[in-house]
């Protein structure tokens, strides 16, 4: 009786070290995914940060692309206000020349009798 207990005592022994074995390297493999999950934790930090920073970056463009805007608005304004004054200094150049061309010749032709 004594080697049957004996007998069953030693395979259990077995079974519980394999089951030992077998939680020691689960315990390990565990451990080594909270390693990685941390890692993968720090990196999520990361990005959150730069997509925050990135955000924060967009807003402001928004704001200066607005801002670009409604200046182009206020040189075409300007451009448009220019093209009639040059239209008007042509046109009061022109009246000059036309005034002064025979004045000029006049002066010439008295120049050239002196």
């Amino acid at each position: 009786m004594k080697k049957a207990t004996s007998s069953k005592r030693d395979q259990y022994t077995i079974v519980l070290e394999d089951i030992r074995s077998h939680n020691k390297v689960f315990g390990e493999q565990l451990s080594a995914f909270g390693d990685k999950l941390d890692k993968v934790d720090k990196k999520l930090d990361s990005h959150t940060e730069m997509i925050g920073n990135i955000a924060v970056d967009v807003k402001n463009l928004k704001t200066d692309v607005g801002v670009l805007k409604d200046d182009m608005k206020i040189v075409k304004e300007d451009i448009v206000v220019l093209k009639d004054d040059m239209k008007v200094v042509k046109s009061d150049l022109q009246i000059m020349k036309t005034d002064v061309e025979p004045r000029v010749a006049h002066l010439e032709a008295h120049a050239g009798r002196q």
